[in-house]
């Protein structure tokens, strides 16, 4: 029986994927047709994740403090539309740092608030998040393909028009879409105050932040890895759909998961998982294997998301569920995917990618112990 509350964050999702997918995979290919360096290229690659780690958790505390997150989120989205209309119109470094700035600042809350929504309209049934989020995953998997052949036959511009026009469909859905509101319990400063006091939620963003780590690292560099070992751009192509796949199976799969592993079982398995992806990854000679490993980005990605969105939910006191998830926003896709890039860069170039993908194994290894023994009797 489907629950026709959920049909408009399933629909959110389904848009919101879209839209990112129409333009972000061709944002550093724009910066390359104007003509900019390779340095100014990787300021500007570099620049979205530094702003969610920064933008995600203060737009989140706005959103608790103010009791106001709808009214955030229609900001934000509207902000994005006109951040993307700027970008097609800077045609220097610095107005591209403006633009692009602009444009990530304030797509930073728009995930965090829907997440948190999504949570508090399953209620009691929150392991069911999983099958909500991967509408996002279908989006990506539809629009991807569609606006790569629009480049082809338009040009760069087009993806940044066609993401635009997506994301002004999702400004006019946001409107009529129910957003939660905290209900706080206590005084705010109190709340943030316990939450911050806590050597779970310590241990937790640790370890959030270790994952989102690793997971850029693969995110950033394994198609350069996959090139280097003679990779044509149909196997690259397989890569993406054979992890699309697996993203679903997984985030279809996350509500029987949850119930068996619970959040913090889920979250080490990810955990494991990402070791063993990094480790097969190092020991490939011939690029076809990674057909096979992308098998993993579902149990390593998506389990990791899925256990830590549940494991947030857990732990956020009610008055500081926006705050929460921006927090977990921006420690694993903002801060981590932006040391991510920076680590990953310096050992590529320093020992190669098969060595860096071993030594990435290994860290993943030394968090996990990390995790077990900080954890031990108190998460």
């Amino acid at each position: 029986m489907i629950n026709r509350t959920l049909l408009p964050y399933k629909a959110f999702y389904f848009f919101v994927y879209a839209a990112m997918a129409a333009a972000t995979p061709f944002f550093t290919l724009y910066y390359e047709s104007l003509g900019l360096s390779g340095r100014q290229v990787g300021a500007l690659a570099a620049l979205p994740p530094l702003l969610t780690f920064l933008a995600a958790p203060l737009f989140g505390f706005l959103a608790d403090l103010t009791g106001k997150p709808k009214r955030i989120l229609v900001i934000s989205i509207s902000s994005v539309v006109l951040g993307i209309f700027a970008l097609t119109l800077a045609d220097t470094f610095w107005g591209l740092i403006l633009a692009v700035g602009f444009y990530a600042l304030f797509f930073a809350p728009i995930l965090p608030i829907i997440d948190r929504s999504v949570l508090d309209a399953l209620g009691e049934n929150r392991d069911q998040y999983g099958k909500q989020r991967l509408w996002g995953a279908l989006g990506w998997g539809v629009a991807a393909p569609l606006a790569g052949s629009l480049v082809d036959q338009k040009g760069l511009h087009w993806a940044f028009y066609t993401s635009a026009l997506l994301f002004t469909c999702l400004l006019i859905w946001a409107f009529f879409m129910p957003v939660s509101k905290p209900a706080a319990k206590e005084p705010f400063w109190l709340s943030f105050k316990k939450l911050m006091g806590s050597w779970p939620v310590v241990i937790f963003f640790g370890v959030a932040l270790g994952g989102g780590i690793g997971l850029a690292m693969i995110h950033h560099y394994l198609f350069l890895y996959l090139a280097g070992l003679g990779a044509s751009s149909s196997v690259m192509g397989w890569a993406l759909t054979v992890g699309t796949v697996s993203e679903l199976f997984v985030m279809g799969l996350s509500g029987q998961l949850l119930k068996r592993w619970k959040a913090r079982g889920l979250l080490l398995a990810s955990l494991i998982f990402l070791s063993l992806r990094f480790f097969a990854y190092a020991v490939i000679t011939e690029p076809g294997w990674a057909l096979a490993i992308q098998l993993l980005h579902g149990p390593t990605f998506a389990a990791l998301w899925i256990a830590s969105v549940a494991y947030v939910a857990e732990i956020a006191p009610p008055g500081l569920r926006n705050t929460s998830q921006g927090m977990l926003t921006g420690f694993v896709m903002g801060l981590g995917s932006t040391l991510g890039a920076i680590i990953g860069g310096v050992l590529y170039e320093s020992i190669g990618f098969a060595q860096m993908y071993l030594w990435a194994g290994v860290g993943i290894l030394l968090l996990i112990i990390l995790f077990l023994l900080g954890c031990r009797g108190r998460c």
